[in-house]
């Protein structure tokens, strides 16, 4: 016998099924709730954020904030957070991140945890201020979870007695610390350590390692450091954060970066960095810096809202050590020389990648030349030309040509390798010196 068809049953699925379909795909379409659950995914944290603010907020704004959690985020790495994470769930407790609006003005962060969870708080404005969080204090408040996860791994008290033993062989306790705050207890001078291992502001380890290599400062590093290399798979030194211990210059290079740091022509922030790998927005600054020879003037770099905003994750204000960078980057982008993503974001705190630095030269010899670069449609030699994206194509072929960036001994060009900052200083220097007047 064939079934009838019944109408009734129809509108009840649609009654009752369409609209968790209709809400299913919207909160897929959501670009802020899809970024949400991938910073979840990816470093291991349950994010909690204030429903009252977050239900106000614009899709811009909020895309806005996880970003910006997102370029926090990238200041630890990725595998290492991961394992911390992962650590704590096995211990059946739940990693958290939770913002809070509603103390937002009296601290930064804090960071607790119970036998059922590990909480980093972090205090914040809302959305819409579009006001940075500070990659240190995450790193401080993570700091203080993989305290308490060593504690699990190693014992409380060990750590402390060894930490507390390597305090008390300094005379002068203010030289045991990296800040005054770190002498409020064990806990908080562990953070400060970490956080300027994971994510340092500047570059209070350079100066130690390479002028007074016996600082109880350095010992309490190199003991976290061992620490950490014993205790977690994921953490292989002090890079794992995309961070070095200060280097030397490579011989090939020594003598150019010791001219450019003597004529000031790059500042002291940069002294101990050579080897690393540079960021987008580091290599922005530089070449302002190097190539253009522009001197920032304070008050126009904290002025300088003239500047339209074209990026979500470039703020138009002084900001920290970012201000300069910054400006640099919303001013290179008024000259054409810079471009981000086609959704608004430049990735400031990405390594920029061979194709992208070959790129921004390009666009920036053009403009010093007021000229615009016509392919020869040349057949490039390196062996992995295939690799190189389409958008970038004619930028190695200039670069090449101009003799600016070569390949490897391999043959290759590596499109999606890094450039690291003596790299980026002697590519700077030879432009400077071909265009200084």
């Amino acid at each position: 016998m064939k079934k009838q068809f019944k109408p009734a049953l129809l509108l009840l699925f649609i009654a009752l099924i369409l609209p968790m379909l209709l809400t299913n795909v919207q909160a897929a379409g959501s670009t802020s709730d899809q970024l949400k659950r991938q910073l979840e995914q990816d470093y291991g944290f349950s994010i909690t954020v204030p429903a009252k603010e977050f239900s106000s907020a614009t899709e811009e704004d909020k895309l806005f904030f996880y970003r910006e959690l997102e370029c926090a985020l990238k200041a630890l790495n990725k595998d290492f957070v991961k394992e911390v994470t992962s650590f704590f769930k096995s211990r059946k407790m739940t990693p958290k991140i939770v913002i809070d609006m509603a103390s937002w003005g009296f601290v930064e962060g804090s960071f607790g945890y119970t036998s059922k969870d590990a909480t980093i708080t972090l205090y914040h404005s809302p959305p819409e201020k579009k006001n940075f969080l500070r990659n240190f204090t995450i790193a401080h408040e993570f700091g203080h979870m993989v305290n308490v996860a060593l504690d699990y791994k190693v014992g409380s008290q060990k750590i402390k007695n060894a930490w507390s033993a390597i305090n008390d062989s300094e005379a002068d306790p203010k030289k045991a610390y990296v800040s005054d705050y770190a002498r409020e207890s064990y806990r908080e001078d562990f953070a400060e350590m970490f956080a300027h291992l994971a994510a340092p502001e500047e570059d209070i380890f350079a100066g130690l390692m390479l002028e007074n290599p016996d600082s109880v400062v350095l010992k309490k590093m190199q003991y976290l450091d061992e620490l950490l290399r014993n205790n977690f798979s994921s953490y292989k030194g002090p890079e794992t954060f995309g961070y070095i211990l200060p280097q030397r210059p490579s011989v090939w290079a020594k003598d150019t970066v010791e001219t450019l740091f003597k004529e000031v022509i790059i500042s002291d922030y940069y002294h101990y960095r050579y080897q690393a790998n540079i960021t987008r927005a580091e290599f922005c600054e530089l070449l302002f810096h190097i190539v253009f020879g522009y001197k920032y003037d304070h008050d126009e770099v904290t002025t300088c809202t003239f500047y339209k905003k074209p990026f979500h994750d470039v703020s138009p204000y002084n900001w920290e050590l970012r201000g300069i960078q910054d400006y640099a980057i919303n001013k290179a982008y008024d000259l054409g020389i810079v471009s981000g993503s086609t959704d608004g974001y430049y990735f400031p705190l990405n390594y920029i990648t061979r194709q992208e630095a070959a790129l921004m030269l390009k666009n920036a010899i053009e403009y010093l030349e007021n000229q615009e670069f016509k392919s020869q449609g040349i057949e490039l030699p390196f062996s992995d030309k295939d690799s190189i994206s389409a958008w970038a194509k004619e930028a190695v072929e200039f670069v090449y040509l101009r003799g600016i960036m070569r390949g490897g001994s391999n043959n290759k060009f590596e499109p999606l390798g890094h450039f690291t900052y003596e790299q980026a200083y002697m590519t700077f220097d030879a432009i400077r010196r071909q265009y200084k007047q």
